[in-house]
């Protein structure tokens, strides 16, 4: 996890893999490609399935154009930097520059699919609820992967948070601990 997790003094860069961008960019481009090649055979009537093309086309079209525009920001973003965080101050999306939180102000963090918007359907965003009760959302484009997301919130917003709030989010996540992690905050 050397790659994802880049270091420069207080400034800690969460980065996507080429595999991830690869396979998102397959799998919306993709859809999208593949429906357009059946709309093409589906119009030539050459085949008995042809209106089952042209119906599935209709629904593939828009799906992969869409999730692939919702997902363009992540998959474009330079440096491949999805996160960054100022160790111990802020957490702040790297793709929208308006998505910034204090780390102290966080009561719950974590990454879910939601219905808050319609790309939170498709993707996963990092859900962040403050001690003001305000909930906010960073992308994270299925970029950042449930196994380096746990070890990015144990090694560097668990240490910045209440006593309680870290309790529960102990409680509540206990899948992928690392022995290798720099900070052993469950103990």
């Amino acid at each position: 996890m050397q790659g994802i997790f880049q270091i420069k003094e207080n400034i800690v860069e969460i980065r996507t893999k080429n595999f991830h961008i690869i396979w998102g960019l397959l799998a919306t481009l993709g859809t999208f490609i593949a429906s357009l090649i059946l709309f093409i055979q589906g119009i030539k009537f050459e085949s008995s399935y042809s209106l089952i093309y042209i119906a599935t086309s209709f629904i593939g079209m828009p799906f992969g154009l869409i999730t692939f525009l919702w997902g363009a920001p992540g998959f474009f973003s330079k440096r491949k930097t999805i996160l960054i965080i100022n160790k111990g101050k802020t957490l702040a999306s790297a793709v929208k520059n308006k998505r910034t939180v204090n780390i102290s102000d966080i009561k719950e963090i974590r990454m879910d699919r939601h219905f808050f918007s319609l790309s939170g359907i498709i993707y996963e965003d990092i859900i962040i609820i403050t001690r003001s009760g305000k909930r906010k959302r960073i992308p994270s484009y299925n970029l950042v992967g449930p196994v380096v997301f746990d070890r990015f919130v144990r090694d560097y917003i668990l240490p910045y948070m209440d006593e309680k709030d870290r309790e529960v989010w102990l409680q509540n996540n206990k899948g992928f601990y690392f022995a290798e992690s720099s900070n052993n905050v469950s103990k």
